[in-house]
């Protein structure tokens, strides 16, 4: 467990400043990194109730998409059979924003997924927030299908593995908050696919994905709040790669995945436990 004590100080952890500096009590977010190609955005609220935040990013202009995408999730943000709007397209908000133009940096991803220079569809426009986290009403919904919140994802996965994860963090967030990043790593950007049905923009291919999630063993207790040993951490990272992936097989800490990517995560809660897993403690 991380160090601490059972009364720990308000405000980020120390040396660390959240990407979205104006929220130091959003636990999902990661630190700040100094970067001119990333752009860190968010939605503050969802569109049917604006009490309720919604996601934030940090969108990289070199590739076309984000490197991540942080979320609370909690059963009020979703039902088992809800809405799915398949309504793929720019990010409206983000283009107001930081861009001169529809598509400056963002992938057209509304006229399809992703294709070769040959104009043969490669991947599939894979969802850092899932739909089904954001799946109440058609404009809660219709946010996830942002091309801020899209990577170039193989089918095999974006269906398979990865989606069974998801589902596997919703049931986590049935009884209570739970504070997630999902992202995407390039270990080098050598792989190419194209929007607009292969004859858009380049957009490398990620090399690999993670996922790392934060709750409070302690029902009802914000985080910011709690002690080390009131918290739970786990993570996840799973190669892009044609092949066989599972869920336990992709398990790793926190720690571990801020060392593979560079980034630091819940960087307002000072004592999470960043370093451990219980496996047990998620039924897995």
């Amino acid at each position: 467990m991380g160090g601490g004590g059972d009364n720990p100080p308000p405000g980020p952890t120390p040396g660390l400043k959240p990407a979205i500096p104006e929220y130091t009590g959003w636990a999902e977010l990661p630190a700040a990194k100094e970067d001119n190609d990333y752009i860190c955005f968010t939605h503050k609220a969802l569109p049917s109730d604006a009490s309720k935040r919604n996601y934030s990013f940090c969108f990289d202009k070199t590739v076309n998409c984000s490197q991540w995408v942080a979320y609370p999730l909690h059963a009020c943000y979703f039902v088992d059979s809800g809405v799915r709007t398949d309504n793929f397209g720019y990010d409206k908000e983000f283009e107001s924003a930081w861009e001169s133009y529809a598509g400056q940096y963002q992938a057209n991803i509304g006229t399809g997924a992703y294709y070769s220079a040959a104009g043969v569809q490669t991947h599939s426009r894979g969802h850092q927030l899932p739909s089904a986290d954001r799946n109440r009403n058609t404009a809660d919904n219709n946010t996830t299908f942002y091309a801020t919140n899209m990577t170039p994802q193989l089918q095999t996965l974006n269906g398979g593995m990865w989606q069974q994860l998801e589902g596997k963090v919703r049931q986590w967030a049935s009884s209570d908050t739970l504070y997630v990043v999902t992202g995407a790593y390039f270990a080098n950007k050598n792989n190419l696919v194209y929007d607009n049905k292969g004859s858009g923009k380049a957009c490398p291919v990620p090399t690999s994905y993670y996922k790392v999630v934060l709750k409070s063993r302690v029902s009802g207790k914000w985080v910011v709040d709690c002690a080390a040993s009131e918290l739970q951490c786990i993570g996840f990272w799973v190669d892009h790669a044609a092949g066989s992936w599972s869920i336990t097989g992709s398990v790793r800490s926190v720690e571990e995945i801020e060392n593979l990517t560079g980034f630091s995560f819940f960087a307002n809660v000072p004592y999470a436990p960043k370093s451990s897993y219980t496996l047990s403690d998620w039924n897995l």
